[in-house]
């Protein structure tokens, strides 16, 4: 079986502390990362250290199925609806990873974004992450 690993994070810092309380704030990690040439995906999510103080916050990693194209450049084309979505939430203790299947509807491309949601207290909501994706055919 053939396959690749693609490096979509070395390790780097989130910071959604200042992010108002009971909202969400984010950041798009990777985009336009081809995944045509392969049928399955794996998504590896590492938390190496952070701090989630609010018991209803979260961290939320979604990947999106795109459709990039060069002729259009500055259109974004892509579903609404992601084809991974993972938690993170108080009580997790890094450093962990999550493997998260995103074979299902990947399309040719794919997006992954990272947020932050406050719950209605708010608090210390930080972690540094790093994330793979692991293809293959």
């Amino acid at each position: 079986m053939s396959g690749q690993v693609i490096r979509l994070i070395g390790m780097t810092p989130y910071d959604f502390s200042n992010v108002a309380t009971s909202s969400e704030g984010g950041a798009t990690v990777a985009q336009h990362v081809d995944v045509s040439q392969f049928r399955y995906a794996t998504l590896l999510i590492r938390m190496h250290s952070g701090t989630i103080s609010g018991q209803g916050s979260k961290f939320k990693i979604k990947a999106f199925a795109e459709g990039y194209t060069s002729e259009d450049p500055t259109a974004v084309f892509g579903d609404a609806t992601p084809v991974l979505s993972e938690e993170i939430v108080n009580g997790n203790t890094a450093p962990f990873m999550i493997s998260a299947d995103l074979s299902s509807n990947m399309g040719s491309m794919v997006t992954v974004q990272i947020s932050g949601e406050q719950d209605s207290n708010g608090g210390t909501l930080s972690g540094v992450f790093s994330m793979d994706l692991v293809l293959k055919n």
